[in-house]
C-alpha cells in the first residue's frame, strides 16, 4: 500500500512540474483583457474559454 502511495505521488508531482513547465514557457503569450464585451467578442473568435473573476473592492 505505501509503495503505491509512493508511486502515485512520484507520478503526480512529474505530471505537475510538466504542465507548470508548459505554461511558465507560454506566459509571455497570455493577454488580460479588462473589458467583459471585448473579452466574450475574442472567445467567440478563437473559439476559446474565458477565464472570469469577481472581485469585490471598496
Amino acid at each position: 500500500m505505501r509503495r503505491r502511495e509512493i508511486l502515485l505521488s512520484a507520478v503526480l508531482t512529474a505530471g505537475w512540474l510538466a504542465a507548470a513547465s508548459h505554461y511558465s514557457a507560454q506566459s509571455d503569450d497570455i493577454r488580460w483583457i479588462d473589458n467583459y464585451r471585448e473579452a466574450i467578442q475574442e472567445a467567440k473568435r478563437t473559439q476559446k474559454p474565458i477565464f472570469l473573476e469577481f472581485r469585490c473592492e471598496p
